[in-house]
C-alpha cells in the first residue's frame, strides 16, 4: 500500500493580484489575471484604522491616493475564494 501526502492549499484557487503605485501622481492600480464576480478592496494604515473600502469587478482597480499621509499601508483584496494582503508605502 502506496501513501500520499497531499497538501490542501494545492487545491485552492489562488488569484494573481499585482499592485503598482505612481507615486507621483498618487494612484495605485490594482490588477488581477482572472475576473472574479466582486472582490472586497480596503486599505488600512499603520495603525490599522481602514481608510479606503470599495469593490474591484474588473480585472483592473485604480485607487486615487490623493490626501494619503505619507506611510506605510496595507492592502486587502477579499474575493470568494481567498483574501490577499500586501503593503505598500506612500513617500
Amino acid at each position: 500500500m502506496t501513501l500520499y501526502s497531499i497538501d490542501v492549499d494545492d487545491f485552492l484557487y489562488k488569484e494573481d493580484i499585482k499592485i503598482s503605485l505612481n507615486q507621483k501622481d498618487k494612484i495605485l492600480c490594482i490588477s488581477s489575471g482572472s475576473k472574479s464576480d466582486n472582490r472586497v478592496v480596503k486599505i488600512n494604515s499603520f495603525k490599522d484604522k481602514i481608510v479606503y473600502s470599495g469593490t474591484f469587478l474588473n480585472q483592473q482597480k485604480k485607487i486615487k491616493l490623493i490626501g494619503f499621509n505619507k506611510g506605510i499601508y496595507s492592502l486587502e483584496v477579499i474575493s470568494a475564494n481567498n483574501s490577499i494582503v500586501k503593503e505598500f508605502a506612500i513617500k
